[in-house]
């Protein structure tokens, strides 16, 4: 079972819910950095046996594999959903209670290619909290994505908004 199915799951039944960011750990970036700055390095300093270069080329390779596969939650949104209020999670900002009317769930784009986002809106205030937002590569994810705002939406008794699939 997916993250977004998990996701769309809890916020469908539990009480409260954590909708939190799913990224990369900064740890396979930084082993792939250092290994093509290595590779860089030693191709200028005059290092012309092959095993530096398959050894800067190898760890570049598992940077990159572990970039894509070693994933931590980041920044992210608490829901409480009886008391229609939210908490910010691993970020700056302040709780916010949902009373009166005028409370949307929208989805949209989010901040990078490829990446589709749930947002809290209000018609006098705008946007409120992007509550949360992933990679859709795949249109399974969008679908994810898109349930996920619904479930969100009806247990806080807000509108939902934006493109559905």
């Amino acid at each position: 079972m997916s993250h977004l199915d998990l996701l769309r799951q809890a916020a469908a039944q539990a009480p409260v819910v954590v909708l939190q960011r799913v990224e990369p750990h900064p740890v396979g970036m930084a082993l792939g950095l250092l290994s093509v700055a290595l590779g860089i390095w030693l191709s200028r300093s005059g290092a012309a046996d092959p095993r530096w270069a398959w050894l800067a080329l190898i760890g570049t390779l598992v940077g990159m594999v572990l970039y894509v596969s070693w994933k931590q939650l980041g920044a992210g949104w608490r829901v409480d959903f009886a008391a229609r209020r939210l908490s910010p999670v691993g970020q700056p900002g302040a709780d916010v209670a949902m009373q009166g009317d005028g409370w949307m769930v929208r989805t949209g784009p989010g901040t990078r290619f490829a990446h589709m986002a749930v947002d809290l809106m209000h018609n006098e205030r705008g946007m409120v909290a992007r509550l949360y937002e992933h990679t859709v590569l795949r249109r399974g994810h969008r679908k994810q994505l898109s349930a996920l705002a619904d479930a969100v939406a009806e247990r806080l008794g807000a509108e939902r908004t934006g493109p559905r699939y």
